[in-house]
């Protein structure tokens, strides 16, 4: 089984656990791709989507209790939920449109 999570509702999220524990319950190896951000560079994120406005961002800038709930309840994959593997994938910069953006991405401005 592979599922391939993007930003969902919480809904969308739910429908996609329940698939994931369909197949660690018929035996089939599931990985977990867990991505490491920590926090402050979510607020980063969030503050760029902001002064970034000229570029075309997925997601628009979101109020600060939205971040701080995420985290809040948030409980990394583990191994011990039937994971063959759970697998850390650490945020990288870029692609940057030039070297003012790339200044600013590591400004880490908040």
């Amino acid at each position: 089984c592979f599922f391939f999570f993007k930003q969902k509702t919480a809904y969308e999220i739910s429908a996609c656990l329940v698939g994931s524990e369909m197949c660690i319950r018929d035996r089939y190896s599931v990985r977990s791709f867990y991505f490491d951000m920590p926090k402050h560079m979510a607020f980063h994120l969030n503050a760029l989507r902001r002064i970034n406005s000229h570029r075309k961002h997925s997601s628009k800038h979101v109020a600060d209790v939205i971040i701080h709930t995420f985290y809040k309840k948030l409980e990394p994959p583990s191994k011990s939920e039937g994971f063959a593997d759970v697998k850390v994938v650490e945020l990288v910069g870029g692609p940057f449109e030039n070297e003012e953006e790339e200044k600013l991405f590591y400004s880490y401005l908040t």
